[in-house]
Parts: structure tokens; C-alpha cells; sequence
């Protein structure tokens, strides 16, 4: 497991391969980005701050088995000193966000590179 910096903090990352494995790449510089745009939107949610206050996502798991829109194709697991809590993450034409669910869904980040 390696450790990258999202949106400004060091985040375990793991990469799951199409067979399925553990590989030892890191996130791709596009997958950082939707990682960030994913943790921005779920920050940015009143509803995510009051449930897990202080919360900070500590770990990403890029299933790159799955294509970019299905959700899934990100884990996300945020911690605070009281808890622990997991979403999964995607690319969508529109924002979403279901708690029930625990889906995260972005655009593809307009000022990428």
C-alpha cells in the first residue's frame, strides 16, 4: 500500500488490477483527480459533516476493473476519533450523492489537465 497526497493530505492508495490484485502503481494523475473532485463534493455535503464530523478519508482503492462511470469504480474510506464510514465513488454526468446508498458521483473535472 502506498501513500499519495489528496486534496492536501496523505491518503493510503491501493490499485486493484482487472485480475483482481493488488498491484504496486500508484493513482494515475486523472484518477487523483476524480479522487479529489469525489472528496470535495462528499466535504462539501452538510449532511456528510454532521454525520462524521471531522471525518478525513484515509484510504482510496482505484478498481480499475470497472469503467469510470459505474459506481464503484473508487472505494472511499473516511475516519474521525469516532468512527469510520466507506463510499463509493464514480464519474456522472450530473452530481449525486446517496447516503443510503453510500454512491458519490462527480463530473469529469473540467480543469484537468
Amino acid at each position: 500500500m502506498l501513500t499519495q497526497r489528496i486534496n492536501g493530505q496523505e491518503v493510503q492508495t491501493v490499485v486493484i488490477t482487472p485480475a483482481g490484485t493488488e498491484s504496486a502503481e500508484r493513482l494515475t494523475p486523472q484518477e487523483v483527480r476524480v479522487v479529489e473532485e469525489l472528496d470535495r463534493a462528499l466535504c462539501g455535503s452538510l449532511e456528510f459533516r454532521r454525520a462524521y464530523p471531522g471525518a478525513r478519508l484515509t484510504r482510496v482503492d482505484s478498481m480499475r476493473a470497472l469503467p469510470d462511470h459505474q459506481p464503484g469504480r473508487y472505494y472511499l474510506r473516511y475516519e474521525n476519533p469516532e468512527t469510520a464510514t466507506e463510499f463509493w465513488g464514480y464519474l456522472s454526468q450530473h452530481p449525486h450523492l446517496d447516503f443510503k446508498e453510500g454512491l458519490v458521483g462527480v463530473p469529469y473535472p473540467t480543469d484537468a489537465p
